[in-house]
């Protein structure tokens, strides 16, 4: 049975060396599984590269939002947001993703904060919070 994803999907790609450090990460954005896996396939048969893994970025979200979300309901935030109720965003590298309640690092706050956190972190803040990358970036 063929379990690939027909629908178009955005993905992360990650490459990984023997010792599992990442290499490289990358989102493909708007294809189906198999269009994904051929358009990173010459990028994951380069030398070096030992692993890689594709997954829907949203799965990725999830996983990244109930790793290091921090809920709304957070004595510190909590306490930010009745001085500043219309925050919404870049309070000391968090956003306030109101869909899953949580505030969001998307910075380097924490340790091992590596590239795929960065384009998962930054793909949260665009589309559930509408920052752009200029945004991001100031």
């Amino acid at each position: 049975m063929n379990t690939k994803l027909k629908e178009p999907t955005d993905w992360i790609v990650t490459t990984y060396n023997k010792s599992d450090k990442i290499l490289k990460s990358w989102l493909i954005q708007d294809r189906t599984e198999h269009e994904a896996e051929n358009e990173s396939a010459s990028e994951v048969n380069k030398k070096g590269v030992d692993d890689w893994t594709m997954m829907p970025i949203e799965d990725a979200v999830s996983f990244y939002v109930d790793k290091h979300g921090v809920k709304d309901t957070h004595p510190d935030f909590k306490r930010l947001r009745v001085y500043l109720p219309h925050i919404q965003r870049a309070l000391s590298g968090y956003v306030l993703v109101k869909k899953f309640k949580r505030w969001i690092p998307i910075t380097p706050i924490f340790e091992g904060f590596d590239q795929r956190d960065e384009i998962i972190s930054h793909y949260i803040a665009k589309t559930y919070c509408g920052l752009t990358e200029a945004e991001l970036k100031s």
